[in-house]
């Protein structure tokens, strides 16, 4: 028996970008369409400084490295359980 594999989209979004209604629309789809919605990420000026002067935001305490580790983890999540 062959295991014929399969895609996995999971979907976040930066809240800095896109307008709520945008959000909300990006959200209400990936519940409509069974996809996972695994968050957002917010607009934050420290990582904004942060990537102008070297270290990635995950490497300081920020609340848009924090969201992206998040975001990972449930990325990773979703990989190891389907």
């Amino acid at each position: 028996m062959f295991n014929m594999g399969y895609t996995i989209i999971v979907m976040s979004v930066c809240q800095q970008t896109l307008e709520n209604s945008a959000s909300e629309l990006i959200i209400s789809y990936c519940q409509k369409n069974q996809l996972p919605f695994v968050g957002k990420i917010p607009y934050d000026e420290n990582a904004v400084e942060a990537i102008d002067s070297g270290p990635s935001i995950i490497d300081i305490l920020c609340l848009s490295g924090e969201a992206v580790k998040e975001v990972y983890k449930k990325t990773i999540l979703q990989l190891i359980n389907n």
